[in-house]
């Protein structure tokens, strides 16, 4: 199956007039052919007073959205379908082998913030200047050159069966998709049965294949990329083509709804209540069809074991290397003597090994590991802080704590007891000061603490 959707570049002049509703309200009328629903000599009008209203109301009125109008001209056997159709085209839109259709654009009260040469927003018409908090000086704004810009475009299909004879047609000419599927039977006609059973559950399913005038119908404005710049009545700058980027996306929305009309047929209605309606497969190859389809779900997602494994074992690979690296390098190069002063002062100039540094300078801390990553002091030693009495607070240094020493006085007898003696004392008691030298000094420190 291939669907060919076409671009028709509209002709404006001489195909408008106005019509007067009252003295003060008119419409633009287009007239691409006569409407059929409808008397009177026109396809399709709108209101021109919708800017008018805005300059009166100061643009203090509700900012509205995009409208677009649409019209179509639906062919069979190149005759009119009437009964469905919403007009009949013109001798020179009339296509007999392609249904037409007509989609008009209006901003109505949109203020466009840059000039919009794109032909089917187009929007060059000086409307005036606004000014924003945030910007200096004054904004010039456009409003849509038409009150409703017209976009046609043909609708085709085409059926072909690559399994017939290279003597036998294969291929139905691009036609309207009405004559499509009818021409597509024909091909089979004297065929294998088996083949156009398998054709007639294929066209029954795609019958209600969207056309672009379906998607626009349904989706109204929301059909529209545009409407993502779109803000408070004001349209930010658009690109050139982006007539083209609704198009396609219509296109694309018409290619995902027929995937989703295979999916709906194999699997049914979601409602009970709808199965008194189903048409169930009617022979072997509809029961096939029907049974053989495989769709990927949204529910479920697939990946790759071996890229996902490949991942785990280099992210560990490289996690081991980065943790053993350094001490078993480190390791070799005790044992051998190598680069002794690059070892050294490579684990120097660790962090913590560079703070170990500032505080042993002060005389603080009893330290050990001054070669691994982490050094340690001994268990509850109190190391240096910013001197922050007595220092330069533009330029701070740290500052070594001494700790006075405490006295406790007993409750009972009223004896007097004394903690340890201060950092300076245990140093001196460690280098080998005599144990009656040490008492006296720890009684000479109460003695004083008393006075």
């Amino acid at each position: 199956m291939k669907t060919l959707v076409s671009i028709l570049r509209l002709i404006r002049a001489g195909r408008t007039s106005t019509w007067n509703l009252s003295s003060d309200r008119s419409y633009t009328r287009y007239d691409y052919g006569p409407a059929v629903l409808q008397p009177g000599n026109f396809t399709y009008q709108y209101s021109n007073d919708f800017f008018w209203e805005s300059t009166q109301t100061r643009f203090t009125a509700a900012a509205t959205d995009y409208d677009i109008g649409s019209a179509r001209a639906l062919q069979v056997n190149g005759s009119i379908l009437t009964n469905i159709s919403t007009f009949e085209p013109t001798p020179a839109l009339h296509r007999k082998d392609a249904n037409i259709y007509i989609f008009f654009l209006s901003a109505n009260r949109i203020i466009f913030s840059a000039p919009t040469t794109d032909d089917w927003y187009s929007a060059t018409t000086l409307q005036g200047y606004i000014q924003h908090a945030s910007v200096v000086g004054k904004e010039a704004v456009y409003r849509q050159d038409e009150v409703a810009s017209p976009l046609a475009c043909t609708d085709q299909e085409q059926f072909c069966d690559t399994s017939l004879p290279a003597d036998r047609q294969q291929c139905t000419p691009l036609t309207s998709s009405n004559d499509a599927r009818t021409q597509a039977g024909a091909l089979l006609d004297g065929g294998d049965t088996a083949s156009a059973n398998r054709f007639d559950w294929f066209k029954s399913t795609i019958l209600n294949k969207p056309s672009p005038y379906g998607i626009v119908q349904n989706l109204g404005t929301a059909a529209l990329l545009s409407r993502s710049s779109l803000g408070v009545g004001i349209q930010r700058p658009l690109p050139t083509n982006q007539w083209q980027l609704d198009v396609t996306r219509w296109f694309e929305t018409s290619l995902a709804s027929i995937q989703g009309l295979f999916l709906d047929t194999a699997t049914g209605p979601s409602d009970s209540r709808m199965l008194q309606w189903v048409h169930s497969p009617a022979n072997a190859e509809e029961r096939t069809l029907c049974h053989s389809q495989k769709i990927l779900s949204t529910a479920y997602i697939s990946f790759s074991l071996f890229g996902l494994s490949l991942i785990l074992v280099l992210g560990t690979l490289t996690i081991i290397t980065s943790a053993v690296l350094e001490p078993v390098a480190g390791y070799i190069q005790r044992r051998r003597g190598w680069k002794d002063y690059a070892r050294l002062e490579w684990c120097t100039n660790e962090t913590l090994q560079l703070q170990r540094l500032a505080h042993e300078e002060l005389g603080v801390g009893t330290w050990s590991h001054a070669l691994d990553a982490v050094p340690r002091t001994a268990k509850g030693e109190v190391l240096a802080v910013l001197d922050w009495e007595g220092g330069d607070r533009e330029h701070p240094r740290l500052m070594a704590v001494v700790e006075a020493a405490e006295v406790v006085v007993g409750e009972e007898e009223g004896e007097s007891k004394t903690p340890a003696v201060n950092e300076e004392e245990r140093r001196g008691s460690e280098a080998g000061s005599s144990r009656e030298s040490d008492g006296a000094s720890s009684v000479s420190s109460v003695e004083s603490l008393r006075g």
